[in-house]
């Protein structure tokens, strides 16, 4: 378990899907990264405009299930002090130890935990709280590109069930869905639909007539929506 020493800690953790500013000024600069094969590295800009306190960073790369189990990439630095008004870069490499499929997109996360820094005169029995900013890092092998991965929101397969909707995705990017609507009724953080893979969702309903949703593209922007009437 990854820790920052004794003090007491509770820690948030938040999902990024839109840029995030939290603890008094600190943020990080993108809501995923592409790591396109080839590239020496992958980086995302954080900045603390706080006037408060330093922070410590820690960075680590974990699979879509939170595990760290042979996953083929390293941070730099892991581990660093971030002042206030100040900026930094956290660099993701891949290591090249496990081989990622040559013929679609591989989904990871990007694990950024900050802790603000405590004084030598403050109390033992302070908590300090620490927050965690969670972004998809998005393996992109030769040949996939960010055009087509723009559009892959077209190519997915929409199929009402009873009380769920099924969606299929034939392509070989990784498509986030958002903005989902059954019967005009919301539905909060659709999920993920990886490569050559179905996702069955949950409805608020169990006659579906229609489903609306969007997706996110590379930079963190929404696609335009898209309804399907059954």
């Amino acid at each position: 378990m990854r820790t920052f020493g004794s003090a007491m800690l509770a820690t948030a953790l938040v999902l990024a899907y839109q840029p995030v500013s939290h603890a008094n000024g600190l943020a990080l600069g993108a809501t995923r990264l592409i790591y396109s094969q080839g590239k020496k590295e992958a980086s995302v800009p954080i900045n603390n405009s706080g006037e408060s306190v330093p922070y410590l960073i820690q960075a680590w790369v974990t699979d879509f299930e939170q595990k760290e189990d042979n996953v083929p990439f390293i941070t730099t630095p892991p581990l660093f002090k971030l002042d206030r008004q100040g900026s930094s870069t956290v660099r993701v490499v891949y290591t090249g130890v496990n081989s990622l499929p040559a013929d679609r997109e591989s989904l990871f996360l990007l694990n950024v935990r900050a802790v603000p820094a405590v004084s030598k005169e403050a109390s033992p029995n302070r908590l300090t709280i620490a927050t965690q900013n969670i972004i998809k890092l998005i393996y992109r092998p030769t040949g996939l590109n960010a055009k087509s991965a723009g559009e892959a929101w077209r190519q997915l397969k929409v199929t009402p069930g009873v009380g769920v909707v099924n969606f299929t995705n034939p392509g070989p990017y990784v498509v986030t869905l958002t903005r989902m609507k059954v019967n005009g009724q919301a539905l909060e953080r659709p999920g993920t639909l990886k490569p050559f893979a179905s996702r069955t969702i949950k409805a608020p309903v169990e006659k579906i007539r229609d489903v609306t949703f969007s997706t996110i593209n590379d930079f963190g922007g929404i696609t335009p929506e898209r309804k399907e009437q059954f």
